[in-house]
Parts: structure tokens; C-alpha cells; sequence
């Protein structure tokens, strides 16, 4: 598996990725969906040594290893403020809260580069529906390194049943999510996160602003044009686009007209040919691994890459102020 792929997973639903991972009829506990995931393992913090000119080892102060302890694969160095929390832990606290309210079911959870990123998603019930037909499933990510490369983080996320497109923390950016720092005091605030679940609900109106706002919003050839080019950065100098961005852009114009759901009329059509194309085309097709490429998909359409483009579509469609 390529490193920056999927190392483990389950779920319970329908997903863009399926064939990877575990699919399971349900996890009633966030015990048997870390376990279904393949996250049941421990992680540990070990003394850091340095080798000198003679040979010997001496103690680095105040540095340590986060260290995978199943597998001794060492995901950073840190200080010593830095306490790892136990995936059993940081999604029990999380998950079994919500599914003892009635609030949510488990629908997902995995790991990424050797278990260096994991995640688990909620489905919440309720689900909210666009003036054109469109349905779209509410849930909240939580996610985490042990690398660094992030802090434990809580966003709300959409899919949208027909194409099973998926829009992480589009309102806001990126950056519209709880956040917090590994230390021995972050499970409180984890659980304090739970309240979260009443700005879901106001994240939900202003996103449903914006795509009714789409919706309603005509958009014709020339205007696909201009927006592809400002989405994919080239509208400075068009005539030199390399026959792969333009390959790219070609791809989403097309999903415009003739993705799942689209009609080819509207604002809302375009983004969902972005999010169609992020989450199902992205990336190569003519590898023989279909799991390495799902994976990478999966890894860019929530972490990366494919997650800056559905934000930038979202900003140059719906932008700043427009519903507030």
C-alpha cells in the first residue's frame, strides 16, 4: 500500500470508497468500530538517543518518540508537553457519547500512513434536502495525527446520496472545525466538544444558504468557462494550459452536463462536478491497484489536495458575506 494510502477501514454505509476496508452492518459501541477499523492498537512515547562520533548513545532531554507499539513504527519526535491519547479513547469519549443520545451511528473510521492519521465519521439523522432534489446526509469527522501534521480535530461533513459526494467544513474553509492539543487535559475538552452539536445545526443553515443559493443561480457555457479557470488557477493565461490541466478541466465540464444528479443549468451543478470529480475521478485511472487509488482519492477529497479545490469552488460560487 502506497504510504500516503489507506492502512485500515470499516463501514457501514454506502461509500465512494468501497472495496476498501471492512464493510460492516453496524457498530453499536466505538470499541467495535475501533476494532472492526483495525485501530485497536496502542501508542507510547519512548526516550530519543543520539549516537556521537565515538559510538556511544547518549539521551536527547526532553525529546521523545511517538511510537506505533504494536508495529514500533515511529510517527514523530516530540517534547515532553506532548501526551498521545489512545484512539480507544479519543473516540469512545467522542462516538459513544453521541450514539447514547440518539444522535448519531457509526458510519466509518480508519487510518492513513501507517496509522500516522486516523479518523472516525458520524452520521447524524436528519437529513437536508435542496429545492432541486438533492439529499444530503449531515455527519461529523473526527480526526488526528500522531505525526503532528494535525491537532485532533472535529468538522461536520455532507454526502450527498446520489453520487455519494462528500463536502467536509466547506462553509467556513478548512479551518471551521474544533481543534485542540495533545495534552494530559484534552479529554475534557473533547467531551466539551460534544456541544458542538448545536453550531452543526446553524453550520447546516448556513450551508444550505449557499447551496440554495447555487441552485438557483443560472450558469451557461462561457460562465463554466471563466469558472473553471479561476478554479484550476490559469486565467492569467489560458493559452498556455498543459494538455493535463486542460484534460482536468475538460473532465469537470463534462460532469457539469453529465454528472450524477446534473442537469448542466445551474451554480450548484458546477460544484457538484467538482466534488463528483475530487471524490470519483481524480488522480490516475490506469493502475491496476483500484484499492490504492480509492485510497488516495479519499486521503486528498478530506485531508488534502482535493479538499482545497471543493473549498476554492465553494468560495468562488458562494463568496464571502454572500449568506450571511
Amino acid at each position: 500500500m502506497s504510504n500516503y494510502g489507506i492502512d485500515s477501514m470499516m463501514y457501514t454505509a454506502q461509500a465512494p470508497w468501497q472495496g476498501i476496508g471492512t464493510e460492516v452492518q453496524n457498530a453499536a459501541t466505538a470499541e467495535e468500530a475501533i476494532v472492526l477499523a483495525g485501530l485497536n492498537w496502542p501508542v507510547g512515547m519512548k526516550d530519543v538517543f543520539i549516537k556521537d562520533n565515538k559510538g556511544e548513545y547518549h539521551r536527547v532531554p526532553n525529546k521523545y518518540a511517538c511510537t506505533r507499539r504494536d508495529t514500533g513504527q515511529v510517527f514523530g519526535i516530540f517534547g515532553s508537553g506532548y501526551e498521545p491519547i489512545q484512539n480507544r479513547d479519543k473516540f469512545g469519549v467522542f462516538g459513544d457519547a453521541l450514539v447514547a443520545a440518539g444522535e448519531a451511528v457509526f458510519h466509518s473510521a480508519g487510518s492513513l500512513n501507517g496509522g500516522a492519521l486516523t479518523w472516525m465519521l458520524m452520521k447524524l439523522p436528519g437529513d437536508l434536502k435542496v429545492s432541486d432534489g438533492s439529499v444530503l446526509e449531515r455527519g461529523i469527522l473526527l480526526t488526528d495525527s500522531y505525526n503532528g501534521s494535525s491537532a485532533l480535530g472535529l468538522r461536520f461533513i455532507n454526502m450527498n446520496k446520489v453520487c455519494c459526494n462528500t463536502l467536509p467544513g466547506i462553509v467556513g474553509g478548512r479551518g471551521a472545525q474544533f481543534r485542540g492539543k495533545h495534552t494530559i487535559n484534552l479529554m475534557g475538552r473533547v467531551n466539551e466538544a460534544r456541544q458542538i452539536m448545536g453550531l452543526e445545526q446553524a453550520y447546516s443553515e448556513m450551508l444550505m444558504l449557499g447551496i440554495e443559493r447555487m441552485a438557483q443561480e443560472a450558469m451557461d457555457k462561457p460562465q463554466l468557462a471563466d469558472f473553471l479557470e479561476k478554479l484550476f488557477g490559469v486565467e492569467e493565461d489560458v493559452e498556455a494550459i498543459s494538455t493535463r490541466v486542460r484534460n482536468q478541466m475538460d473532465r469537470v465540464g463534462d460532469l457539469f452536463y453529465n454528472g450524477l444528479g446534473n442537469q448542466g443549468e445551474t451554480q450548484w451543478d458546477a460544484f457538484n462536478a467538482v466534488t463528483e470529480y475530487v471524490d470519483h475521478h481524480r488522480g490516475a485511472n490506469d493502475k491496476k491497484d483500484l484499492i490504492e487509488v480509492r485510497s488516495k482519492r479519499l486521503s486528498s477529497a478530506w485531508f488534502g489536495g482535493g479538499a482545497d479545490m471543493k473549498a476554492k469552488a465553494w468560495e468562488l460560487l458562494v463568496p464571502a458575506g454572500a449568506v450571511n
